[in-house]
């Protein structure tokens, strides 16, 4: 009989990482992209599944990691996550991958804060000289008029300037959570979901060296499905295997 993971019918977008919840939480526009984001990539891993599980050798190497207990669903979930990622990558209309865009969010954070330290200062400059002082003629008109008045130098806006460097404190803030997303997550993805599938049939099954043969047999298979020029060999995964997945799996 085989096992089937249970389908969360809700859908609820997953926000991953700490660093990202909190982001996303600060940012209303980001959190609607990001939603719509997963829901569109559900459905293209739907799509994807759905074609791998129809495809014959897949099925026949399925079968055989089902016997030796791993989870059919689950290795046939990340399988399609290797192929949406590998399609995404190989189209070349395809927007920038999402390293690339949270690099040049990251930047644009910085620079915005840079620019508005950079006008706090030049308006606390201007404030505090006499010469440059944008109240000064003002000030002399009331000393005419009424006699002693608040010193100009005095007369700086210090809420509107401690403002500007909050907002820039605030934007370098953000820039840093995308920046650790980016450290934290990074490494994996470019390790890919070979990774993933890997760790899994090894905790599964407890030795995923007597599968490599099976396992890039079904990468090459779900490959070709896909017309993706992709090499892959039971010796680039035993090195996946040895060098990522086995130190992990070591208990500390």
């Amino acid at each position: 009989m085989r096992r089937t993971r249970p389908q969360n019918k809700s859908a609820s977008p997953n926000f991953g990482t700490a660093a990202l919840q909190e982001l996303l939480s600060k940012s209303p526009t980001l959190r609607a992209d990001f939603v719509e984001t997963q829901r569109a990539y559900r459905m293209r891993l739907a799509q994807i599944e759905s074609k791998l599980a129809g495809d014959e050798e897949i099925r026949r190497h399925l079968d055989r990691l089902e016997r030796a207990k791993a989870d059919r669903a689950m290795v046939l979930q990340i399988l399609a996550i290797e192929i949406e990622g590998r399609q995404k990558r190989g189209n070349q209309r395809a927007s920038r991958p999402w390293r690339q865009e949270m690099r040049q969010r990251n930047r644009n954070l910085r620079s915005l804060a840079r620019g508005l330290e950079s006008i706090a200062s030049e308006v606390e400059k201007t404030y505090a000289d006499t010469a440059t002082h944008p109240d000064l003629f003002r000030v002399a008109l009331l000393i005419v008029r009424e006699g002693a008045v608040t010193p100009a130098s005095k007369r700086v806006p210090r809420k509107t300037i401690k403002g500007m460097r909050a907002c820039a404190a605030d934007l370098l803030e953000k820039a840093r959570q995308i920046g650790d997303i980016l450290k934290k997550e990074t490494p994996g993805i470019k390790r890919g979901p070979g990774f993933s599938l890997l760790r899994l049939v090894q905790v599964q099954t407890g030795d995923a060296k007597r599968h490599l043969q099976s396992l890039a047999e079904m990468l090459h298979a779900a490959y070709e499905l896909f017309r993706i020029k992709q090499p892959v060999s039971t010796e680039s995964l035993e090195k996946l295997l040895v060098r990522h997945v086995l130190p992990r799996l070591k208990p500390r």
